[in-house]
């Protein structure tokens, strides 16, 4: 489900929230809060059982790269990552990459960086996957199973 792309300004003046009711009755919120040069976003509902997965996408630039999530070059078998004219070692852009433990050498860590200036890092630990305009050329999406 979508949320509404505008955000109300709330009194405190450093946090942006808005809300919306599902036909089920079910109330969803984000809110993004400043915290120096960073911001927070924070999704939630109301009730909150049932929930199987929280996603976010950003609108990513033509020529946006994107690295991080792992120490290894690409995602998949580890013999990949030494293919000859391999060219994804730092450039994830149209890959989809699984944030779960796999049977690899690999660390993984729910962090990346863009080149147009910015990072995400996601706080949880539901399994979850990070699609690099694979899906679509105009969008990043974040762990599609996540605690926000």
């Amino acid at each position: 489900m979508a949320l509404p792309a505008r955000l109300t300004t709330n009194p405190q003046g450093n946090r942006l929230e808005s809300q919306t009711t599902r036909p089920d009755g079910r109330v969803v919120a984000v809110s993004l809060k400043a915290d120096g040069k960073n911001f927070d976003v924070h999704l939630s509902a109301q009730p909150g059982v049932d929930i199987v997965r929280w996603g976010l996408a950003v609108n990513a630039g033509d020529n946006e790269y994107f690295t991080g999530l792992m120490e290894r070059v690409v995602d998949g078998p580890q013999q990949a990552s030494w293919s000859p004219g391999i060219t994804e070692a730092m450039n994830l852009r149209s890959q989809k990459v699984d944030m779960i433990l796999k049977p690899t050498t690999s660390v993984y860590a729910p962090f990346y960086l863009s080149s147009r200036g910015y990072a995400v890092f996601v706080k949880g630990n539901w399994p979850g996957y990070f699609d690099f305009c694979a899906s679509d050329v105009r969008l990043t999406s974040h762990p599609a199973n996540c605690n926000f």
